[in-house]
């Protein structure tokens, strides 16, 4: 089982570590749900600021922030589950941005 292809983030590398670079708005929570996937997830996003949230789930209650520089940033996905420990593991991918 696999989480849905929303359960992903942009981040970015700071003194304080991976940052998420969406933010929701305040009292109006996101929400995901889980099903079953076979074959798996494609995304197509536009490193952009419009771009990260015109690609979320809720465009209308979130926002980049901070606002995207040059820098280390990842695309990660928090949906694997593991079928026999029903852990939920996550992979990404780091790359660099100039701005």
């Amino acid at each position: 089982m696999r989480g849905n292809a929303d359960k992903w983030n942009v981040e970015i590398y700071t003194e304080q570590g991976w940052t998420e670079v969406r933010a929701a708005e305040e009292g109006r929570p996101l929400s995901n749900t889980d099903e079953d996937v076979e074959g798996g997830h494609t995304w197509h996003l536009e490193l952009t600021e419009a771009g990260i949230v015109e690609a979320s789930r809720h465009p209308d209650r979130v926002r980049v922030c901070p606002d995207l520089v040059s820098g280390r940033y990842r695309f990660v996905y928090h949906g694997l589950i593991d079928g026999e420990t029903g852990e939920v593991r996550s992979v990404s991918v780091a790359f660099d941005v100039e701005v």
